[in-house]
């Protein structure tokens, strides 16, 4: 059982940032016990980015955790969500890639994996 869930995203914070590219997404949710890879649903669905990840860490992204933000930007939510995982993620514009990284912060990028909303409902 996934726990408790409550999740509110505020779209209406979403202001244009200073280069005019990107809102700066401000995000608030309390999650308990929810796979990891739910939680980059819940943010796909709020916000305008979207998740990648690389083959190799689907045993991570699988795994249970809790995490409670108030209007936090994408930056701290994403440290949150991966702190003491070993993995990290690099956000490209609107994509966010999170990978395992190898000798010398190098990431094979073969193995990376995008998985649109479709994919995740037939899991």
């Amino acid at each position: 059982m996934f726990g408790f869930i409550f999740i509110m995203c505020c779209n209406g914070a979403a202001l244009p940032s200073e280069d005019g590219k990107m809102p700066d997404w401000k995000f608030s949710f309390s999650l308990k016990r929810i796979p990891m890879i739910r939680i980059f649903d819940e943010i796909e669905q709020k916000s305008d980015f979207v998740f990648a990840w690389s083959c190799d860490i689907d045993n991570e992204i699988h795994e249970e955790i809790s995490i409670c933000v108030t209007e936090e930007p994408i930056q701290k939510v994403m440290e949150k969500v991966l702190k003491g995982s070993g993995l990290v993620y690099q956000r490209l514009d609107r994509q966010i890639v999170v990978y395992r990284l190898l000798g010398h912060n190098a990431c094979r990028v073969d193995s990376v994996r995008v998985m649109t909303n479709m994919e995740q409902n037939d899991r």
